[in-house]
């Protein structure tokens, strides 16, 4: 399977529900209120519950890229306002979301729960991550494959699906669709042949929205097909909107900047609006007893915590009278804290361990921004919320780091592969290549189990396509790695003539429920040639012991200037969804808070 899906959720939780926590653990909620579609919004908690949403579910691929394109299709041509206050669900803008300095985030949970926009060259990779990651497929053969284009002449980035023995050219941001009943949706390749025919007579099946801007298609002439080229397995995949909602802690995201009354947003990701964009604080103001409770690890005279926002953290501070430290990479090091508290290597994350040594902790505050059009909204009746507890885990990010020879030899071990420093497309700023592969061992937060593990790596195989240079992930216990992904051969249609791959980068990703360990591995293996220019990893995990469920979650409503407050046992929320409707509609959404009592 190409990335973890099916029955990964159900049997994580089951393995990991038999003690729940006190806290309420990933309450997610979601809205049945339509979003300028037939269609309430999918579930883009993870890709597993994307693709398990009412839309989507059970579709076959030529199905299911019809639907994706009509939910998905560019906001600012489904409703401008919407669009101009970011509630649509997704949008062309010129912004460009980053993972890091040098690295574009394509991530679909992260694109659209985060950000919400982007420019023909995000939209292209949302696409490709959601084609290939759906349900049905094996490694190295996604249920949909996806490959990329750059245009040029029109300096455009597109993206193709393969289904039904065709390829298929479905476009989100700039041009819609078109084909014929022999082809059904033409393909790119196919448009470059006959421009004309495309937005001309000949195309007799065409996408209904966009006909009237984009001067009737006719932009397609601007294309020159010598200088274009495909390229493919950009997705990046991996993230879930897990969270730990603590007692003591409130969670309250808003709708707009004018709601918040504050706004942040992280570096490296360029042109963002303001007023499209949402953000949301988690304030966490323990008392001594259920800190003992929910901590990971108490001994020694040292308490570990696990700091969690599902969105881009824009900000993070401690508040303690203690001696505090911070690790970002499960546990191995440790850094101290800033006299003033505050946690810089947070920004642009979503979590890290905070471990403290005598006195107390008074508050965590962290900040990040969201995409208010991803949120579940009262819509313009009475509308149905569901709060379901989405997995049975918590979630810790680990990128390792690669900036020098001695830190990457201190994280991995390499066989067959030559490290160097690299400016290239890296998380931390190095690389390895050749033939070979590549171990990364991955340890259990402290005093918890590993109970799911998935990877997104970073790679290159080089052109022409080539059958035999490939990248493979394998995931596991430690020792006992399994293979979990494996990059797509494009050799068969790549050195055709109008279609020819230029792979200036070649990912992987992949997910495995593990059964529950303490150490585990991410194992590469670059096989003909190639590179590995970084790894994200993304560890579930289940603490050793949990306290007994207690408590309630509280959530509130803001729209129009009131409020709908309901309270659910968090016992209920173990048993299974619990749904509540609000019967007023709302004009303008506001904010929605939970919080533990």
């Amino acid at each position: 399977m190409r990335f973890g899906m099916g029955m990964l959720g159900a049997v994580i939780f089951a393995m990991s529900c038999g003690a729940a926590f006190a806290a309420s653990e990933n309450p997610w909620v979601t809205s049945d209120a339509k979003v300028f579609s037939d269609s309430e919004a999918p579930n883009a908690f993870s890709m597993e519950t994307f693709h398990a949403s009412p839309a989507f579910k059970g579709l076959a691929p030529k199905e299911f890229c019809h639907k994706l394109f009509d939910v998905y299709y560019d906001g600012r041509r489904k409703n401008w306002d919407a669009f101009g206050k970011g509630m649509t669900l997704w949008a062309h803008t010129g912004q460009e979301p980053h993972a890091s300095a040098n690295v574009i985030e394509l991530d679909p949970v992260v694109l659209l729960n985060v950000h919400g926009t982007g420019y023909c060259g995000i939209q292209s990779g949302l696409l490709e991550g959601i084609y290939q990651s759906r349900p049905g497929g094996a490694p190295g053969k996604p249920a949909i494959e996806a490959r990329r284009w750059f245009l040029d002449g029109i300096v455009h980035s597109v993206c193709d699906a393969y289904y039904d023995g065709k390829w298929h050219y479905f476009d989100i941001d700039l041009g819609g669709w078109a084909g014929d009943s022999e082809k059904e949706v033409w393909s790119v390749a196919d448009v470059i042949a006959d421009p004309k025919g495309y937005y001309g007579a000949k195309a007799s099946l065409k996408a209904k929205y966009f006909y009237g801007a984009d001067g009737k298609g006719s932009w397609v002439e601007k294309i020159n097909g010598g200088k274009s080229y495909c390229f493919q397995d950009n997705e990046m995949l991996g993230h879930e909107m897990t969270f730990e909602l603590h007692k003591g802690e409130h969670f309250t995201r808003w709708f707009s900047k004018e709601d918040a009354g504050w706004a942040e947003t992280p570096p490296f990701t360029k042109s963002i609006d303001e007023k499209q964009k949402g953000y949301c604080e988690l304030v966490w103001e323990p008392n001594a007893k259920d800190l003992a409770a929910e901590a990971l690890s108490s001994k020694d005279g040292a308490t570990i915590v696990a700091v969690r926002c599902p969105y881009n953290i824009t900000s993070s501070k401690v508040e303690s009278d203690g001696k505090a430290a911070v690790s970002f990479d499960l546990g191995r090091t440790w850094a101290p804290l800033e006299s003033d508290g505050t946690v810089k290597d947070a920004v642009n994350r979503w979590d890290y361990l905070l471990k403290l040594e005598g006195g107390t902790l008074k508050k965590v505050t962290t900040r990040g921004l969201l995409h208010p059009g991803s949120l579940p909204r009262v819509g313009d009746a009475a509308t149905k919320m569901t709060v379901t507890k989405s997995a049975g885990y918590q979630t810790l990010t680990y990128v390792p780091d690669w900036s020098s020879a001695e830190k990457f030899a201190a994280s991995a071990k390499a066989t067959g592969l030559n490290y160097k420093a690299s400016d290239r497309l890296t998380f931390t700023g190095g690389e390895v290549d050749g033939v070979g592969e590549l171990v990364i061992p991955v340890k259990a937060p402290p005093e918890c189990k590993i109970v799911k593990l998935s990877a997104c790596v970073i790679g290159g195989t080089g052109y022409p396509a080539d059958a035999n240079k490939f990248l493979e992930l394998h995931l596991g216990a430690a020792g006992q790695s399994k293979l979990a992904g494996r990059s797509t051969d494009c050799s068969p249609w790549g050195n055709t003539p109008g279609q020819k791959v230029e792979h200036w980068q070649n990912n992987v990703n992949g997910a495995a429920v593990l059964e529950p360990c303490a150490d585990a591995e991410v194992k590469v293996a670059v096989k003909g040639g190639g590179s590995v220019q970084g790894v994200r990893i993304f560890v579930g995990y289940a603490p050793d012991k949990k306290p007994a469920v207690a408590g309630t979650l509280a959530i509130t409503h803001g729209f129009d200037g009131q409020t709908f407050a309901k309270e659910i046992p968090i016992a209920d929320l173990e048993k299974g969804p619990v749904s509540y409707t609000i019967p007023n509609g709302a004009k303008k959404n506001q904010f929605i808070k939970m919080e533990v009592k």
